[in-house]
């Protein structure tokens, strides 16, 4: 894991992982806490409470639980996803998307990187929506290991190696 990490994370470094507490961003929040004990660097984590489902509570207090036993500093806050999504005539998962690129950007340092846990399997899946849709060649790259302030290390893992290596 730790070569995914090299020549992009370094000593002035400045990470804030987008942290639901499910599988993929947990793997990938307790790589990134290791890999900090090797190469110091500023680790924190962000959890948007999007208020959808009926687990969402405990989403947060789970979020919480670990970035507190892990040390890793955890920014939380709450979003009325449904209203937004009403307000801005968008379809949830879009207006989701919407606040929480906002949350994490607002949140990040300056000059910091957003770390997301998106794996092969999205990869796939993102390509496929972009083929129905119509997209050009340009559309057909999908998404990049490090696009900007977005950093995706775990883009060359498949969901099942995620949760195997959880596992071990």
């Amino acid at each position: 894991m730790e070569d995914r990490f090299k020549g992009i994370i370094h000593e002035n470094s400045r990470i804030l992982v987008a942290f639901s507490g499910g599988p993929d961003s947990m793997y990938l929040l307790y790589c990134l806490k290791e890999y900090k004990k090797r190469q110091p660097f500023e680790l924190k984590a962000a959890h948007l409470h999007h208020g959808l489902r009926e687990t969402a509570d405990r989403d947060m207090a789970f979020a919480k639980d670990i970035c507190n036993r892990w040390g890793v500093p955890l920014i939380a806050e709450r979003a009325d996803v449904a209203a937004y999504a009403r307000e801005n005539k968008l379809g949830t998962e879009e207006a989701g998307r919407e606040l929480r690129y906002d949350f994490f950007r607002r949140n990040k340092a300056p000059g910091g990187l957003i770390a997301l846990a998106h794996h092969l399997d999205d990869q796939v899946e993102t390509m496929l929506l972009r083929l129905i849709r119509g997209t050009g060649l340009k559309g057909m790259e999908g998404m990049k290991v490090l696009e900007g302030d977005l950093f995706r290390p775990l883009l060359s893992m498949t969901k099942k190696e995620i949760l195997s290596a959880l596992a071990d």
